[in-house]
């Protein structure tokens, strides 16, 4: 009889964790940046970027990370090379929370020169998001 009991009360309680962990997931409808902080990246995302005769390279991203309300800014970076480390920074800047976009002068990078950009932002009070990152190599002739 006791046994029952037990195996009763485990049923139970795995059944209302269940329920729990369920009210607690995303609904299927809704995408995962609703949730999420980070910011999204949205050009360049290749990983091979011509720049043949052009005079800058535009990165942009868009508003569906977080609140705007609350963003502080945003942190722009490139690295030379795929490791996003101090030390490898060779553009920085610090970007108001309403622009979505940069032009960086192609002069900045060599024909074949590996890069990464990354974009993160901070909030008031909740303090700076994940990196959002591409990796890209660039070719000029």
């Amino acid at each position: 009889m006791n046994k029952k009991i037990v195996w009763l009360v485990l049923g139970l309680l795995a059944l209302v964790l269940a329920v729990v962990f369920l009210a607690m997931a995303p609904h299927p409808l809704q995408s995962f940046d609703e949730f999420s902080a980070d910011p999204r990246i949205l050009s360049p995302l290749s990983e091979k970027i011509d720049l043949t005769g052009k005079k800058t390279l535009v990165f942009t991203w868009d508003d569906s990370g977080g609140s705007a309300g609350s963003r502080r800014y945003f942190d722009f970076r490139i690295y030379k090379g795929y490791q996003r480390y101090e030390p490898y920074i060779i553009f920085r800047q610090r970007l108001e929370p309403t622009v979505f976009s940069i032009e960086v002068d192609t002069a900045l990078f060599e024909d074949g020169g590996k890069y990464t950009w990354s974009l993160a932002q901070s909030f008031m009070g909740q303090g700076i998001s994940s990196e959002a990152y591409s990796l890209f190599t660039v070719t000029k002739k």
